[in-house]
């Protein structure tokens, strides 16, 4: 996998994920994986349930939180200096879930997040279910809600 030594792989479903979760202090998470395995939901269920925050890069949770101007930096410097931006994260309320299905030339982008001080997990599953899991999503809410909401 092209990410690895940065994630921590995490294989849903699981309860592990989430009463790990009640245990310790998570302060700042990126989680990226294998799409349709809930990073999303996840990051939705720690903002209703942990009273923390979920920025959604794949809405529209850059400009939300106001993380654009720091983002646009973070993606055009040559050393992908990810201060910036993971201080502006560090200062949204805790737990922070950052969930984004990037590709797989922007793996530099979550190297300098994950050195910022990130933790960086990697959500992984049966890609089939998964699938299955989108396509019926899709059938239940029409083509449009679901592209409007996938992650």
């Amino acid at each position: 996998m092209a990410g690895a030594g940065v994630y921590t792989y995490v294989a849903l479903p699981t309860c592990g994920v989430a009463s790990d979760l009640t245990m310790r202090r998570v302060g700042t998470v990126l989680i990226s994986g294998v799409p349709a395995t809930g990073k999303s939901t996840f990051g939705d269920w720690i903002a209703s349930t942990k009273g923390g925050t979920h920025v959604d890069l794949e809405s529209d949770g850059i400009a939300h939180f106001g993380l654009s101007g720091a983002w646009n930096r973070l993606l055009s410097s040559s050393g992908h200096d990810s201060a910036g931006w993971v201080e502006l994260l560090k200062s949204l309320t805790e737990p922070v879930v950052v969930t984004w299905g990037y590709p797989a030339q922007l793996l530099p982008i979550v190297k300098a997040i994950h050195s910022g001080g990130v933790e960086a997990w990697w959500f992984d599953g049966d890609r089939t279910a998964a699938r299955i899991s989108f396509l019926s999503d899709l059938v239940a809410n029409g083509l449009e809600n679901v592209l409007n909401n996938c992650g």
